[in-house]
């Protein structure tokens, strides 16, 4: 596919340019939509990129990666309850990857939703054990909870996994 070779060596406008030939042919390749969009939101063009990726959702509702990139734009907007809906959507589709999990943790968390929040990253940690960004956040839930001694711990994993993570040695200072 020429768009997303030159969308990758970073010719984006010429990119789209290619998705709407495509479109002009077939204007129900929701593949071509969720593209177009991709690239709206990497330029930071959310109100574009909502337009494309809704589009792609209208011709395939179980676009789950469409509904994903819909829950991102919500988290930037603020919207954080849409988000967090979107991307609870988006699992009940598809199985998902680490980021999702950690996304929809992150929202869970904002919303002060904490058992959901760490059950979303007991998920991300279950896919890597590693991610210090999980266990981090996992860390804030715990601490929200009371939870002093698990919080700790997950912070200690931080420092273990990152030993440049400020933010790990902050909380543990406190």
């Amino acid at each position: 596919n020429i768009g997303i070779i030159l969308d990758f060596q970073g010719d984006s406008d010429k990119a789209i340019e290619y998705y709407f030939k495509a479109l002009e042919i077939n204007n129900n390749d929701a593949d071509c939509y969720y593209s177009i969009g991709r690239i709206y939101l990497k330029k930071a063009n959310y109100d574009q990129a909502e337009n494309f990726f809704k589009k792609a959702i209208e011709i395939n509702p179980k676009d789950s990666d469409s509904i994903s990139c819909l829950a991102i734009i919500a988290e930037i907007k603020g919207q954080i309850n849409e988000a967090s809906e979107l991307y609870t959507k988006s699992k009940d589709i598809n199985n998902w990857k680490k980021e999702e999990y950690f996304c929809l943790g992150k929202s869970k968390y904002q919303e002060n939703n904490i058992n959901d929040a760490i059950d979303c990253f007991k998920e991300c940690l279950n896919i890597n054990s590693k991610d210090s960004e999980a266990h981090y956040y996992l860390s804030l839930c715990y601490n929200q909870q009371d939870r002093y001694e698990d919080a700790i711990r997950e912070l200690n994993y931080v420092v273990a996994l990152d030993p440049k993570n400020a933010n790990a040695y902050k909380h543990l200072g406190i």
